[in-house]
């Protein structure tokens, strides 16, 4: 029995605990209840409970459309490297005509000046640039020409000893055919008896003797046109020796195959340098390519472009020309023709080539600039903010916007739906990231913004978080001084900040009631004090 009694007493004591402890958490839970209650709506809307005034522009819809921006250097069209076929010693550089001011003139004329070739020099096809020291070369031509002049002399000899050999022949042919007849009329004459043997015999041997001669005088012929296919073939060396040291003498020379600007000069006059050696560097620049390394998340931007037109900006003659209006002719937007877009990456950057052909016939353009290709897409909605309504911080662009009939209160569910306080003509101050901005001009365009956002707050009120309650002064679009200028008295005047505060009203401060955030676009507007 006193078992039992024990035991239901410790019963006791641990249920009683238990509820202690539950009214504990009751009484936490209700306090932390009704301190996150709103205030009432009269004292929000009367003088217990001060509203922040914030000036409220409408969110304007245009048009836009979006430029893809991809960064790139000039480069020539066309690039040579100019060396010589034979070792030597560089003798000189050529000379180039630079026009410049006569200091002898009084209206400012100017002046054809010859100067030695350097650096940036104009060139055109066929000026001579460079020739070797040319003792040896001019050598070895007149030493060529001696030999052919030689071989000539020969061929021309043995021509005519030919000729006297062939005249030879054609005499001892004469002789032969006139012999023959005798000895053939002869033997006639001795079948018939009119004639003796001896008399036969000595016709017989006069042949024989214009037959061995007429055979000397062709083996004679022979001989001399023997000596003159070879006094040819001397004659046929002594040339291609000479043409030989003709082109070594001009290889000896370097000439420009085109129009262009040299780019380097390596070697000093005096240096010697092998065939191997750069000796001059040439560029073409009537005309230039724009060169982009394009990453693979952006290259579909050129998929069609090929042989199309894209515009084009130089970084270094826009800065030129913001510091002297007299080149802003040069600084003007260029356009240029896509001439090749790399099928595939490369395999270490993993970036495309892009070449863009651009015209250069004033000159302007030179290798190593800094350019801009703007590629046009497809036109979007977007929604156009003041250039003053928008804060930067950390590189991310956010503002804030006006949200009405928010819902505020602690939601219970369905057991606490009643208790829900919904505020409908409350508006609050939402801090929002902006998703990619586009600054242009004294505005921002801006394609995506939460769907329930009906304006922006203009200026920079320094008293706002976000999910703060405010009333709105709601005006058309202000820009500039007129925007910037406008702000409530209220606000200017206010030194004390709101509760969990922050001094410059970023996003993510301490009290923030949400953290600032993207949606899709939508506009808004209205007018009027709320």
């Amino acid at each position: 029995m006193a078992k039992v009694e024990n035991w239901l007493s410790a019963i006791g004591t641990r249920l009683a605990i238990l509820v202690a402890f539950s009214l504990l958490l009751l009484v936490i839970g209700l306090l932390a209840w009704w301190r996150g209650q709103p205030p009432p709506v009269e004292a929000i809307a009367g003088e217990e409970y001060e509203l922040p005034v914030v000036v409220s522009l409408p969110l304007n819809r245009v048009a836009h459309q979006p430029i893809e921006r991809f960064y790139g250097i000039l480069e020539p069209e066309a690039e040579l490297e100019m060396r010589f076929s034979l070792p030597g010693r560089i003798h000189r550089y050529g000379t180039v005509h630079v026009e410049r001011q006569n200091p002898d003139s009084a209206h400012g004329q100017t002046e054809l000046v010859e100067q030695p070739l350097r650096e940036s020099a104009r060139v055109r096809k066929g000026q001579t640039l460079a020739w070797l020291e040319p003792q040896r070369y001019e050598v070895a031509v007149r030493s060529a020409q001696v030999r052919v002049e030689q071989a000539q002399a020969n061929k021309a000899e043995a021509q005519a000893v030919t000729e006297e050999r062939r005249a030879a022949v054609l005499s001892a042919r004469v002789q032969l055919a006139e012999a023959e007849s005798n000895r053939d009329q002869q033997r006639r004459l001795h079948e018939r008896n009119v004639i003796t043997q001896a008399e036969l015999d000595r016709h017989e041997r006069a042949w024989e003797q214009a037959e061995a001669m007429y055979q000397a005088a062709q083996a004679l012929h022979r001989a001399a046109e023997s000596r003159r296919d070879a006094a040819n073939h001397q004659l046929h060396l002594a040339r291609e020796a000479l043409e030989e040291a003709r082109i070594q003498t001009e290889d000896a020379t370097l000439v420009a195959p085109w129009d262009g600007v040299i780019a380097a000069l390596p070697y000093q006059v005096g240096q010697n340098v092998s065939p191997r050696e750069t000796v001059i560097r040439m560029v073409s620049m009537d005309r230039v390519k724009l060169v982009l390394q394009v990453p693979q998340s952006r290259i579909a931007a050129f998929g069609d472009s090929i042989g199309g037109e894209v515009e084009v900006r130089i970084s270094a003659l826009e800065s030129r020309a913001a510091r002297n209006p007299r080149y802003s002719r040069d600084a003007r937007p260029r356009m240029g023709r896509v001439a090749m877009v790399q099928p595939a990456a490369d395999p270490v950057t993993r970036l495309f080539r892009v070449e863009i052909e651009l015209d250069n016939t004033d000159g302007s353009l030179a290798p190593g600039m800094m350019a801009q290709a703007h590629l046009p897409g497809d036109t979007v909605q977007a929604v156009r903010l003041p250039l003053e309504a928008v804060r930067y911080r950390d590189q991310q662009a956010w503002a804030y916007f006006i949200q009405r009939g928010a819902r505020i209160g602690l939601p219970l569910g369905a057991i606490g739906a009643d208790r829900d306080l919904v505020l409908e003509d409350i508006d609050l101050a939402r801090a929002v990231n902006l998703d990619r901005p586009i600054e242009e001009n004294d505005a921002v365009l801006v394609t995506h913004l939460p769907r329930n956002m009906q304006g922006v707050v203009a200026g920079h009120p320094r008293d706002l978080t976000d999910g703060r309650p405010v009333r709105t002064i709601e005006l058309p679009e202000l820009t500039g001084q007129a925007m910037t200028g406008y702000m409530p008295d209220a606000m200017m005047e206010k030194d004390d900040l709101g509760a969990g505060g922050h001094s410059d009203g970023e996003p993510g401060s301490a009290g923030d009631g949400a953290s600032p955030g993207g949606g899709i676009t939508s506009g808004g507007g209205g007018g009027g004090e709320r």
